[in-house]
């Protein structure tokens, strides 16, 4: 018990910078340099086979209807939307998604709780795979890789028990990908090596590599990822290429520079637990949830 209460202060602040950067669209920041990388021909070959069964939620009302080639989508650049300042990694590339998620059965995906609100805003979101820096370059994102929500198998949302996940039902089984394996047999540890493959503030797919667990509770875990908006639903992945947790909670990423009128992404040198901004990011542990007992009653 006194272990876990030393956390509290952690835990209650996190809790309630994550309601304040909900209500902001901000949340989550970097640690050390900024390790994110694009997906791409140059991702080595077993990150790549992964990110395949990473999506990018993204709102039905940000994609054109579906033609015989492809869904027409908004193409905002990640400094327009985020009124972002010079010289910003990735400040050109186009901003699309609002959550992530991965793949865990041919047709059932996983994502933070809170990235579905409701029961109706599964149908007002798309699932898009393959998202990557070469999709976003396109004009239309094909067809084959938009998946809508058929039901919520699972959904658990409790900020007060560190909760937060969802379980979908696609319409149709996802093609030529392999589900992700999620960790079952050993429990996460102290300075673990962890990373992360997500759509950070709606940008293309990227891996944020060099991260590791900082401290574990019952059921999430404290890590130094560089995470932000949009990679709510991540999957965090062990040195094994097993989804350990899904990236769930964190401080603010954005920071308004008066002198120029624009936003810097908070960059934090390390983690620190008096900041607004450079507290840590939560995870909630995949070993709470029993899979195969909600995906063989599907």
């Amino acid at each position: 018990m006194q272990n876990k209460l030393k956390h509290l202060p952690l835990i209650i602040s996190l809790c309630l910078q994550l309601t304040h950067a909900h209500s902001r669209g901000v949340s989550k920041t970097i640690y050390g340099s900024d390790d994110r990388e694009d997906i791409s021909a140059n991702t080595p070959t077993k990150i790549l086979e992964l990110s395949k069964a990473v999506f990018t939620m993204v709102a039905e009302s940000d994609l054109g209807k579906g033609r015989r080639y492809g869904h027409k989508f908004r193409k905002v650049t990640y400094k327009k939307r985020y009124g972002l300042c010079e010289n910003e990694n990735f400040s050109d590339q186009r901003v699309l998604g609002n959550c992530s998620g991965f793949l865990i059965a041919p047709d059932i995906v996983v994502t933070a709780g809170h990235c579905l609100p409701t029961i109706y805003s599964c149908s007002f979101n798309k699932f898009v795979f393959n998202f990557d820096l070469k999709a976003s370059q396109q004009k239309y994102i094909q067809q084959d890789n938009v998946y809508s929500c058929k039901t919520i198998l699972k959904r658990e949302h409790d900020e007060s028990k560190l909760i937060d996940y969802a379980i979908i039902k696609l319409d149709r089984p996802v093609v030529g990908v392999t589900p992700l394996k999620i960790n079952t047999n050993r429990s996460s540890v102290e300075g673990d090596a962890i990373f992360m493959i997500g759509s950070p503030h709606g940008l293309p797919l990227k891996v944020a590599y060099n991260a590791k667990i900082l401290e574990v509770w019952n059921n999430v875990f404290l890590s130094d990822l560089d995470s932000f908006t949009a990679n709510s639903g991540s999957p965090v992945f062990n040195s094994r290429g097993e989804v350990e947790s899904i990236l769930t909670m964190g401080a603010l990423d954005l920071r308004w520079d008066k002198e120029n009128r624009c936003n810097r992404i908070v960059k934090c040198k390390t983690r620190d637990r008096d900041s607004d901004y450079c507290v840590g990011n939560l995870s909630f542990k995949l070993d709470q949830i029993d899979f195969e007992e909600i995906v063989t009653r599907k």
